[in-house]
């Protein structure tokens, strides 16, 4: 209740959060509850879409209901000036025995219902993927690239190496669980492909604002099916 209460009252002058003031500075909801925090983590234990479990989240630790400290593995967060406000880390990335990216920053996000490959890797990627599923088609009406159902056990491991601990998501993690897929209307005999890009970015070039190949890479829902490395 105390960490609550006093999220309601995080900005500035008794202002709350959400008030729209945009001469007042308000503190965000994490940076107030990091304030509060005596170590700076914050863990969160998510489960397979059909097991309809709770997921949970822990401030400050982790829930050793769920993970001992023998089974965590740990990385370090990296400063990135293009990405300044970001828990950053490095990974390495592959496709099979194909490298997609080397110490590629990165990011998790809950949030994300895709793993958002660095541009360059993504193109690796598919040029690859299209080889072990020759069905492989893409949908313009759900703008989502669709496996066959019989061709999702030729799709080979992807895998992200944190910290020299490698992570991998089989073939059967990289399309969306079949009750996801029939809940967006995809055709039968397909599923949706749970990997794409993260796309371009902005960069100044001298005076110039350019969109320019995006090296981030966005570790979302779709990774759940591995242990998560807690950050510190």
């Amino acid at each position: 209740n105390k960490v609550l209460n006093h999220l309601v009252r995080a900005g500035k002058g008794g202002k709350r959060v959400g008030d729209a003031d945009e001469s007042i500075e308000v503190t965000t909801l994490m940076d107030s509850v990091a304030q509060q925090l005596g170590q700076k983590i914050l863990s969160l234990h998510l489960v397979p879409y059909a097991h309809r479990a709770e997921a949970t989240m822990t401030l400050g630790g982790y829930d050793d209901a769920h993970a001992k400290e023998n089974e965590l593995i740990w990385t370090p967060i990296v400063t990135l000036p293009k990405f300044p406000s970001h828990w950053t880390f490095e990974q390495d990335i592959k496709y099979g025995d194909h490298a997609l990216a080397t110490k590629a920053p990165s990011i998790m996000d809950t949030g994300a219902t895709l793993v958002e490959l660095p541009y360059a890797a993504y193109d690796i990627y598919m040029e690859e993927l299209q080889k072990d599923v020759p069905g492989l088609q893409y949908n313009d009406t759900l703008s989502a690239w669709l496996v066959p159902e019989g061709e999702v056990v030729h799709i080979k491991p992807l895998k992200f190496i944190i910290n020299h601990h490698p992570f991998e998501l089989i073939g059967a993690a990289q399309v969306w669980p079949k009750a996801l897929n029939v809940k967006e209307g995809v055709p039968a005999g397909f599923l949706i492909l749970a990997v794409s890009t993260s796309g371009t970015e902005k960069e100044m070039q001298g005076r110039k604002e350019v969109e320019v190949p995006s090296k981030l890479c966005i570790n979302g829902l779709p990774f759940r099916t591995s242990r998560w490395p807690p950050m510190r």
